[in-house]
């Protein structure tokens, strides 16, 4: 009953329509190792007439004709020498233009060439990429690995048992930056603590990264920022990928891509993936192991089809399951489940999902279009931490209905549509079932202006209305300003209110592995948080090379959070902000090229998070208030050998409060400060490559990381106050090989 106005609304739309007589279509190319490959997002435009268009992830591209000949039409991308076609007339076969590379570009569009790690300057949002070539700069087994080159997005661990990593942005847990694949809900509900391990990094064809509230067309929940994930596609991927993974305590992976090309309009890819440790290691003997037993398969098959003029669309199917097993090193399932022989935990997780994705295009009206999204997913985890035990289940669905086209002339865009969340979900801790189902439809609209012309200006406002069953209206406004000076930088505004709801079991996980008493003071709210955020971008040559240089800040300011509050040693409470909690961010990041070949990157990032607990304005514990990255990267001609090194410095950080254990347990007030070192080689063959690396050369691990490990089911036991790594030096090599 939901889909009956969408569908409405887009058959009436359809109706509605009306279509010029001729339009120019055509494909706008690069050369790749001898093959032509499509080039999303280049502008083709009839000079000083403001007609322009974009091509789409095909390289297609349609575009109304002028109204008198001749004329020039000018495609640029940038990265690439522009080219003008002189036209005496309309023409009635689609074109093919093949753009040539360029080694220097004098502008400041330079700053979006293929590197590996780069800052978009064409959309007014502040957004990162980062490509294939900057995750193979490390070993990149799984999405929670493909950010140690990167300065923007923090991983850590969330505690000493059970291998869960967390990504934060801003100073903020993961759980407030809203995780996409191809505009697909990723990472939400019962997959936000083990989420990020379950994306292999092999599948990743990019990553876009954008700090503070994103579009109002992906959703509400986005607060401190969205990370997109772009897989790799069938028609532009190697018909054959294999790569295998190893290190020095046992872990193994395998990953086999298989694409096929089975028409002109229809291809697939299927992903394929294995992976396992089963090594019992306790790097700092205080018995229990350092990482879990995990065994993971993991399968996804997408379909692409469609003519690339009137639709494309994809469908796709994965699957996942996952066993992770840890605790005291001599426990075993069979004999010590359920007893207080030996401390176990283990965590089995079961994910299905169907996602269709389909647009629909204007053949005559190349600015009009129509897409369609679902997804349809089941969950299941049953997890146990010593004597305590969690099950949870979920089933989701998902609609996001998009319509774009412009306003007058083609500067001036607009998307506007509906989306629909439903979350049912089914929990249970120890004793206690608890349930409830979430059923969100919402109405959104952005409007985009953007000075094609001059490239100076751009702005995106965006207006989102949701009605969520349990809790009312919620309202999302988002506001997004880029201006470019002249020969000069590119500065950035923005500033938008974002809206979640908390499942604090799944979110919190890290607190099963303790002894503290879990208590619910009250009935909790949604967390609604408004943030602020001005970016500053610059291009200018170096060595007489160009570099990049990028520095932002960004706040936070929460109108309602749920607390976790860790303050007394013995419990964790959940309760709703009574006082102020913020987050302050600033980043600087520069990146050079001193000599050919040689990739320098410079980073370093401010934070000041803090929180009320208990009536008291605290800093946030486990944040390290200071980061620091230096990343250098070498490639011999044609790339045939390649070294990186990247060495990471972490500040101190505040420490909960633990008065209200013994004195032999106490912790310091604040972490220390650490380095960790990794490095790797890579040299490369026709069809494959090998490489080793090193992780956290340096051996550092985080002393006493479990507080009474001795005791594991007495009163005082605590596996959550992590603020460093639990494992020590780590050796691996692997291979890569394909086949295009």
């Amino acid at each position: 009953m939901y889909f009956k106005p969408i569908y409405s609304l887009i058959l009436v739309s359809l109706l509605c329509g009306t279509y010029p007589a001729q339009q120019l279509t055509g494909y706008v190319m690069e050369m790749d190792q001898g093959k032509e490959m499509p080039l999303p997002m280049a502008t083709v435009g009839w000079q000083g007439t403001g007609l322009s268009a974009f091509t789409n992830e095909k390289g297609f591209f349609t575009i109304s004709y002028p109204d008198s000949f001749p004329a020039n039409l000018v495609v640029s991308y940038v990265g690439f020498r522009p080219d003008t076609i002189v036209f005496k007339k309309k023409v009635d076969q689609p074109l093919k233009i093949v753009l040539k590379g360029v080694s220097e570009i004098s502008t400041i569009e330079v700053v979006t060439k293929k590197d590996a790690d780069s800052y978009l300057i064409t959309v007014p949002i502040n957004t990162q990429m980062v490509t294939q070539g900057e995750l193979r700069k490390a070993a990149c087994c799984n999405l929670s690995e493909s950010f140690e080159t990167n300065a923007s997005v923090d991983v850590s661990y969330t505690d000493a048992v059970s291998g869960a990593k967390q990504i934060q942005l801003l100073g903020l847990d993961g759980v407030y930056t809203q995780i996409l694949s191809e505009n697909v809900p990723l990472i939400r509900g019962l997959s936000s603590s083990y989420g990020i391990s379950y994306v292999p990094g092999t599948w990743i064809e990019s990553i876009y990264i954008t700090k503070g509230t994103g579009s109002v067309v992906n959703g509400f929940e986005s607060i401190s920022g969205q990370i997109q994930l772009e897989l790799l596609e069938p028609y532009k991927s190697e018909r054959l990928f294999f790569n295998f993974y190893g290190n020095d305590k046992s872990r193994m992976e395998a990953n086999l891509h298989l694409a096929k090309k089975l028409s002109e309009r229809t291809s697939s890819i299927l992903f394929l993936h294995a992976s396992q440790n089963q090594m019992r290691t306790d790097h700092n003997q205080d018995q229990f192991l350092d990482m879990p037993l995990t065994k993971q398969l993991n399968a996804l098959n997408r379909w692409q089809y469609g003519d690339n003029i009137r639709y494309e669309g994809q469908v796709g199917a994965k699957f996942l399951y996952e066993e992770r097993q840890g605790g005291q090193t001599f426990f075993d399932y069979k004999d010590d489940f359920g007893t207080t022989q030996a401390y176990g935990i283990g965590i089995t997780t079961v994910q299905a999902e169907v996602f269709t994705k389909n647009g629909f295009f204007f053949a005559s009206k190349p600015y009009k279009s129509i897409g369609i999204i679902t997804s349809s997913r089941y969950h299941r985890q049953d997890s146990y931490f010593g004597l305590k035990t969690y099950k949870g289940e979920q089933r989701s669905f998902y609609f996001n209905g998009i319509w774009q086209t412009v306003i007058g002339e083609t500067k001036h865009g607009i998307k506007y549509g509906s989306s629909l969340y439903y979350d049912d979900y089914r929990e249970s801790f120890n004793d206690s079932a608890f349930s409830h189902t979430d059923i969100i439809p919402g109405l959104f609209t952005e409007y985009t202006f953007n000075d094609f012309e001059k490239e100076t200006h751009a702005l995106v406002i965006g207006l989102r209305g949701d009605y969520h069953n349990r809790y009312g209206f919620m309202f999302n406004p988002r506001v997004h300003y880029k201006y470019l000076i002249k020969n000069g930088p590119i500065i950035r505004l923005s500033a938008g209110k974002g809206t979640r709801t908390a499942n604090i079991f799944v979110e919190n996980s890290s607190v099963f592995a303790s002894s503290r008493v879990i208590l619910v003071k009250e009935e909790l709210k949604p967390e609604v948080a408004y943030n602020y955020g001005i970016s500053f971008l610059y291009t200018f040559k170096l060595f007489s090379r160009e570099a990049t240089f990028n520095a932002d800040f960004f706040r936070t300011d929460f109108e309602n959070q749920v607390v976790v509050d860790l303050e007394n040693a013995r419990q964790v409470q959940f309760y709703n902000l009574d006082g102020r909690s913020y987050s302050n961010s600033f980043q600087a990041d520069l990146n050079f090229q001193p000599v050919k070949g040689l990739d320098v990157k410079l980073a370093y990032k401010k934070y000041d998070v803090r929180s009320t607990y208990g009536g008291k304005l605290l800093e946030k514990p486990m944040v390290p208030k200071d980061r620091a990255l230096f990343n250098v990267s070498y490639a011999t001609n044609f790339e045939k050998w390649q070294f990186d090194y990247t060495l990471k410095w972490l500040g101190v950080t505040r420490l909960p409060n633990t008065d209200s254990i013994p004195p032999s347990y106490h912790a310091a007030d604040e972490s220390e400060s650490y380095f960790v070192m990794n490095a790797q080689i890579t040299k490369r063959f026709k069809v494959f490559e090998l490489y080793l690396g090193a992780e956290n050369i340096m051996d550092f691990v985080q002393h006493r990381a479990i507080i009474a490990p001795e005791d594991p089911f007495g009163s005082n036991f605590d596996a959550s106050m992590i603020w460093g790594p639990v494992d020590g030096r780590m050796i691996y090599g692997g291979l890569r090989f394909s086949l295009r």
